[in-house]
């Protein structure tokens, strides 16, 4: 007699769920505040430019004081987070930089296509929450080892719960030695993180700035320079009020661009006006002088402005 078994994908799960040891849900103190440090972090790597050049202080102008984060704290973070996640450099003044990568990627491959970094905010809060659960996992396997070494015995019991005997008040936690950062790291210019100061980069400097960022790697493929044009200026129409026109013409002395001038005229008359200009171009004034102007004549009026903005962001 011959018998055969067959083991169901449903029974192979529960057998799998059944070895893996159950981890507790709440986090000792001092690793709660590491948590809550990390989930600030991830996000602030999507606030600004996908991570690419963040720094600690960067990082800590985006926070309110008290949810700021201390270079103790990120140097903790890297030596617990899963390899790999969370690296640091030393930058030049002292401040610390810093890139998050989902578990297992390194540094280097944080030069993704352009066109990855374009994703749905859906994504990118399904990538936000898989990298706070690696570290969450981290930080509690930790403490479970911590706890089960201390104490020799099981420190999690059967529903998952701390054992009453633990007591983390005890444990230390390590850190690691911030590595000093190679040259293209250590200037940040002021005209890619905000301009101030004197220290303003010309196009040459930037564009090669901008060329060794791990976000933009191997994503400029050309170059050209557009041939420098002087500018063309027209007095403002006639359709503008004596207020409107004085108070433009006190700030730009040589008149609007011929183009302003073209559309502030027909948006006046009431004629229905497109703009296609290059970006700095003065598009804004186009319509806010007509807007103003109608503002004043009549205080009950409403004017409607729509901005693409994901579209601007993706341009």
């Amino acid at each position: 007699t011959q018998s055969t078994g067959h083991t169901s994908n449903e029974q192979m799960g529960a057998r799998r769920k059944a070895s893996k040891p159950r981890l507790p849900s709440v986090l000792p103190a001092q690793l709660h505040t590491l948590m809550c440090a990390f989930e600030a972090l991830n996000a602030c790597t999507f606030w600004h430019a996908n991570g690419a050049n963040l720094t600690l202080s960067r990082v800590n102008s985006m926070l309110s004081e008290q949810a700021r984060i201390s270079e103790h704290q990120v140097r903790q973070l890297a030596a617990l987070a899963p390899a790999g996640m969370l690296q640091l450099l030393e930058m030049e003044g002292g401040d610390v930089g810093l890139q998050v990568h989902d578990a297992g990627k390194p540094m280097a491959d944080a030069a993704v296509p352009f066109e990855k970094v374009r994703r749905s905010k859906a994504a990118m809060q399904k990538q936000i929450v898989g990298r706070n659960a690696a570290v969450r996992e981290a930080l509690t396997q930790h403490a479970v080892r911590w706890a089960a070494e201390k104490w020799q015995c099981p420190s999690v019991d059967a529903a998952g719960e701390w054992g009453q005997h633990v007591d983390f008040s005890e444990m230390a936690l390590p850190d690691i030695v911030v590595p000093t950062a190679p040259e293209a790291f250590t200037h940040v210019p002021t005209a890619v993180v905000g301009c101030s100061g004197e220290d303003r980069l010309s196009a040459e400097e930037l564009l090669g700035h901008v060329q060794t960022l791990p976000l933009y790697h191997k994503q400029i493929v050309a170059e050209w320079e557009q041939p420098l044009r002087e500018p063309q200026f027209a007095p403002m129409p006639a359709e503008v009020d004596e207020e409107v026109r004085r108070r433009v013409e006190g700030r730009f002395s040589e008149g609007v661009y011929t183009h302003q001038a073209s559309a502030i005229g027909a948006l006046l008359r009431g004629q229905h006006t497109v703009v296609s200009t290059p970006t700095a171009s003065g598009k804004s004034a186009c319509f806010m002088i007509p807007v103003i102007q109608t503002l004043l004549r009549d205080s009950e009026s409403v004017s409607l402005m729509l901005y693409p903005t994901l579209s601007l962001i993706h341009i």
